[in-house]
């Protein structure tokens, strides 16, 4: 029987003018029905695509193929295969490693999860499981999570095949359940599973759970979900409520996609899972896929049967709407993502030019090239970082007695200065005349920022001072941040490194600057996002200092950096910048540098003795520039005629 079908199946194509199964098929490169691969922009595999990962680190795309057991290195520059690695049984999901040296592969068909180092290319470990492992994801190290299949589950709820795995033991330290589709925030400290019409958000530290989604709800199963860049947005897919849980059982999660008759996507803040808007992608969503800068849904009406009915909708992840459509060869059918190396997105879609007979299931991968979305009037995108040349990403300067200083580029860049509406709750009466209203401001020149508070091993290697000693609330030690320090005793150490250096480069930064380093791109609450509770992980605070048994700034660096690789910008100590304290203005600012006169100097930052509301990115107030604070510190910029 499968005979005769293939011997019809070669029939179509010499009805239709093509070649036979007798005749040599076109190879990559050559005309496929007049048209190539490099014209339509295509990559060809030729097989099931079951998942692809951007490296941000490295200048390679992973390309999960679950037919011929492989993993295919794909180079950004070149937008080739340049690596394809035999990994075992059907590799069905990819996850990069928290610090982004290695690569999770699970195989389906093997109970197992391969471990690939990315530096030499090459499998360095096999985790033996006893189920087949259908998803997996990275969390904080040295955790690995692991989901299987739901057709190995009749009870979803209780059977409990998500595991939690430590890496370096090879052991099972905890069971979660539901089994399903599995995200991890960048932290690794949340995670997420989808199982038909529910979504779990869990707390990793403590094992609480949030459902967005019951069985009363019509949406039907979840059969794609998507943790946004920045952790901040969730978004998932729905198959129709006709689908039941027999069916997942028969076809599969993923197979479930071709029911989804919807064109929504929904959104939610993670912060609570609270359902905050829909993308509509005009056809039925296949993949989602997102950068710093726009959301992508690859839709189509594929069950329609028309092969060619594909396109690609980005999305604002802000407003939420749309902001342009391309279109795609053929019809999506497998996973997408944006290479942050590029900006391309990569798109597993049927090939309907290639006479092999692979429909639905196997794929090539189509590059579109997602254009800048333009800044949308009162938008709050985080703009993108861009210069007229590129910087360089850090220095280091050295200091007298064996000290240094490191500081991080800068580039110029436009934001949204201010707290947004959504942060109102947080802000006491008084304080809010302070953080509104919202501008936007223009940095036009990078600039070097300190990547640390000055320390006090810096301060007494520049000045030769040690303001702190015997006095209360401070911990004598090298590595924790200055304190004791006025406005001016912080312009006097400017003035003495200028000295130092012969020239005029050391200054506090604006403002300004100190926000849009702070903010990083970001809207949100704190640079790492809306969610409280991640903030012992960035931050020192009243919590994990004065309730503790220890009131005082703790060592500098010893939490998570914001995005652009700043340390101790939500707490620890507070900051001298520049600015007299005023109030803000509407209209857009270019390179303000605050008012011009004033009876208060600004202090950023946020300090160890308050709770993560006064640490916000948009926090302010004022001290007397004279006056010397247990609790105040500074970090500086460095800045050449020359720099950007």
């Amino acid at each position: 029987m499968l005979n005769l079908i293939g011997s019809m199946l070669c029939l179509i194509p010499i009805l239709l003018g093509g070649w036979g199964c007798g005749t040599d098929l076109p190879t990559s490169g050559q005309d496929i029905w007049g048209r190539n691969e490099e014209e339509l922009q295509l990559i060809p595999i030729g097989a099931t695509i079951s998942k692809i990962v951007a490296d941000p680190q490295r200048p390679y795309l992973y390309i999960a193929d679950f037919d011929n057991s492989l993993v295919h290195f794909i180079s950004s520059a070149t937008r080739e295969i340049e690596k394809s690695l035999a990994v075992g049984s059907r590799p069905s999901d990819l996850a990069l490693s928290m610090d982004g040296s290695q690569l999770y592969v699970s195989l389906l068909g093997g109970a197992e999860v391969a471990v690939i180092d990315l530096n030499r290319q090459e499998e360095m470990d096999r985790i033996r499981l006893d189920f087949s492992p259908a998803y997996v994801v990275s969390g904080r190290p040295p955790y690995l999570f692991v989901s299987a299949t739901l057709e190995l589950s009749t009870n979803f709820e209780e059977d409990g095949e998500t595991r939690m795995i430590n890496v370096d033991s090879g052991r099972v330290e905890k069971v979660i359940p539901p089994v399903g589709l599995i995200e991890t925030n960048e932290l690794g400290s949340w995670f997420y599973i989808a199982v038909l019409d529910r979504v779990y958000q869990y707390d990793i530290a403590t094992n609480d759970k949030i459902i967005y989604r019951n069985q009363e709800e019509t949406g039907g199963p979840v059969v794609e979900m998507h943790l946004g860049r920045g952790g901040q947005r969730l978004y998932t897919i729905s198959a129709g409520p006709l689908t039941t849980a027999a069916q997942i059982i028969t076809d599969g999660l993923i197979d479930s996609r071709a029911n989804v008759d919807t064109d929504v996507v929904e959104v939610f803040d993670t912060d609570g899972l609270i359902k905050v808007g829909e993308l509509h992608a005009g056809a039925f969503p296949r993949a989602i896929a997102s950068s710093d800068d726009v959301v992508a849904v690859a839709a189509s009406d594929l069950r329609r049967g028309n092969r060619t009915s594909g396109f690609v909708t980005t999305f604002d992840p802000v407003t939420m709407k749309a902001l342009e459509t391309h279109r795609l060869v053929g019809a999506p059918t497998g996973p997408a993502a944006i290479d942050p190396n590029t900006g391309l997105l990569y798109v597993a879609v049927d090939n309907p030019y290639d006479i092999r007979e692979h429909f639905g299931d196997r794929q090539d991968l189509q590059i579109v090239s997602l254009n800048a979305p333009a800044r949308v009037e009162g938008s709050a995108r985080p703009p993108a970082r861009s210069g007229a040349s590129p910087v360089p990403k850090e220095i280091t300067v050295d200091l007298p007695g064996g000290e240094a200083m490191e500081f991080v580029g800068i580039e110029p860049g436009s934001f949204m200065m201010g707290a947004v509406e959504e942060e109102a709750a947080m802000i006491p009466i008084g304080q809010k005349a302070r953080e509104y209203p919202i501008h936007e401001v223009t940095i036009t020149r990078g600039y070097y920022l300190g990547r640390y508070e000055v320390t006090q091993g810096q301060w007494e290697a520049i000045m030769g001072t040690s303001p702190w000693l015997g006095m209360n609330y401070v911990l004598a030690e090298p590595d924790h941040p200055v304190v004791y320090i006025s406005w001016n005793d912080a312009q006097d150490l400017a003035l003495r490194l200028n000295e130092l250096e012969g020239r005029e480069v050391y200054r506090l930064p604006t403002e300004a600057e100190w926000e849009y380093a702070c903010r990083a791109g970001t809207r949100t609450r704190w640079s790492y996002g809306n969610q409280m509770n991640l903030h012992d992980d960035y931050a020192w605070f009243r919590k994990n200092t004065w309730e503790s048994g220890r009131p005082w700034a703790q060592p500098v660096g010893s939490k998570l950096p914001n995005p652009w690789g700043l340390y101790d910008m939500h707490g620890n100590a507070w900051e001298w910048v520049h600015d007299w304290l005023g109030t803000y203005q509407e209209e857009p600012q270019v390179d303000p540098v605050g008012p011009l006169t004033g009876t208060l100097r600004v202090v950023r930052g946020g300090v160890f003795m308050q709770p993560p509301p006064a640490h916000r990115s948009a926090y302010r107030f004022g001290g007397a520039q004279f006056f010397p604070d247990g609790a105040v510190g500074t970090r500086l910029v460095r800045q050449e005629p020359r720099d950007f």
